[in-house]
């Protein structure tokens, strides 16, 4: 786990590196058990720009690790992603 924060950490310092070429990299990252990657998989999601990705963030936002669920609604509003955040919350009970 430390090995794959560690490389989301490298590529979200990447200044060539954008979200349309990583986003499906982080999108793995943002569900990998492991807390640190996907607070790494956050940072990288802010840093890229990655408003596209915030559907997939949002469910973090409910995540049992408090770290990672504050990380997640930080980067919501970093993203501005209100749309996404609102979305889920006129979504049906069971789909969440």
């Amino acid at each position: 786990p430390l090995v794959r924060a560690m490389a989301l950490r490298a590529l979200a310092d990447d200044p060539k590196a954008t979200s349309e070429s990583n986003g499906q990299l982080i999108v793995r990252a943002l569900v990998d058990p492991d807390a640190r990657v996907q607070a790494a998989a956050l940072h990288a999601a802010v840093r890229l720009k990655a408003v596209s990705l915030a559907s997939s963030i949002v469910p973090l936002t409910a995540s049992p690790d408090v770290v990672v669920s504050h990380l997640a609604v930080n980067a919501l509003v970093a993203l501005g992603a209100e749309s996404a955040a609102l979305a889920a919350l006129d979504a049906p009970a069971s789909s969440r």
